[in-house]
């Protein structure tokens, strides 16, 4: 009898562990979900994933692609998938369920499977990437669910949300913008062959006001390689040890595409005489500290042509880093040639200029 009771306390104990164990289980559950990271991911969820990414591996082109990028790297709905994401983005804001998959093929040939998920409250992303292995088999391998910790639909066309994640987690880490409305691909050309090859960072070309009578501020010595890239569509190379430019060929690029006379450049820029050469040092921690500012992509918004013949081009710093479709508005005038060439002809801020971090100048110091 003794033995009985014994067994029965041991039983009700071993019962009363596990119910415990199981609380604390249920309640660190909860808790880990409220955070709305690392969310679970049902296995209807995990199967309907794994069918539509091991389909899409097989296919060898980017036929089923809904997004691709246009522009440094900027996410963009292709313009059969426009329509589906804004009657998504529509159906949230009047507070309705819904739901849309975007899919995406990257440069190694991996699939991602964004599936975004409105309750008619919260909105969660189910992300899904699929590979090939080893074996050469098509498997998922990352997935990952979070619920959103905010978003918005911009009057612009852009769709910007924030992923919960871990206090740790950088911030810049959990935001991401999808151009969603259709680029104007007449303003979308000219920011890819005379904008973005400039940009934020490096030079200080559309960070400043400037024109034909005030040019003595341009970072004349940090331009250089940029105005290179306009000019041939890539990117500067330099040898191991490079700290001087030609005189000759950095006037000719400085005096082609800005107003400037060559006795100006030599005034303004770093440049040696006995040498007949411009200073010149490869763009580093020594004289650039990274922002998500200078990581932001020109987007023309709007384009005048003055009574002059010179153009007026209004653009917005879009910057993905933190989430913001109008980080600086500002207008750059310039002058096209019938070649297809381009004289920069004066910038101007008109609005986000507490934004723009303290520039410094590539030789020199501060500007």
């Amino acid at each position: 009898m003794k033995r009985k009771c014994v067994w029965i306390f041991l039983l009700i104990g071993v019962v009363v562990l596990m119910t415990g164990c199981e609380k604390k289980k249920t309640r660190k559950e909860e808790t880990k979900n409220t955070t709305g990271y690392d969310l679970p991911v049902s296995q209807n969820e995990k199967k309907e994933a794994k069918a539509d990414i091991i389909q899409r591996l097989k296919i060898k082109n980017s036929s089923f692609e809904t997004g691709n990028k246009t522009i440094e790297g900027v996410l963009t709905a292709t313009s059969s998938t426009s329509k589906k994401m804004n009657a998504f983005l529509l159906k949230v804001k009047e507070k309705k369920s819904c739901e849309l998959i975007l899919y995406q093929r990257e440069d190694d040939e991996s699939v991602i499977r964004s599936k975004y998920t409105f309750d008619g409250k919260n909105m969660y992303l189910l992300y899904s990437r699929g590979i090939w292995n080893q074996d050469k088999k098509p498997v998922v391998a990352n997935e990952t669910k979070t619920r959103m910790e905010s978003w918005s639909y911009t009057k612009k066309g852009w769709f910007i949300y924030k992923l919960c994640a871990p206090k740790s987690t950088e911030e810049v880490d959990t935001i991401s913008m999808i151009r969603v409305k259709p680029w104007n691909q007449k303003y979308l050309k000219l920011a890819n062959e005379y904008m973005n090859p400039i940009g934020y960072k490096g030079n200080n070309l559309f960070l400043i006001n400037w024109d034909s009578k005030n040019l003595k501020s341009l970072d004349y010595n940090g331009l250089y390689e940029f105005l290179y890239r306009v000019k041939h569509g890539k990117y500067w190379t330099y040898k191991e040890g490079t700290n001087r430019i030609n005189a000759e060929k950095f006037e000719n690029l400085m005096t082609t595409y800005l107003p400037v006379t060559k006795s100006q450049v030599r005034k303004y820029a770093d440049y040696s005489e006995t040498k007949r050469a411009y200073s010149w040092v490869e763009l580093a921690c020594g004289n650039y500290s990274p922002t998500a500012f200078g990581m932001s992509i020109p987007e023309i918004t709007k384009v005048e042509k003055n009574k002059d013949g010179t153009t007026k081009l209004t653009i917005d710093a879009v910057c993905e880093m933190l989430g913001n479709d109008t980080l600086m508005t500002h207008e750059v005038t310039v002058r096209f040639g019938e070649n297809g060439s381009v004289k920069y002809l004066g910038n101007k801020i008109i609005k986000g200029n507490d934004n723009i971090p303290e520039y410094k100048m590539r030789v020199g110091g501060e500007s």
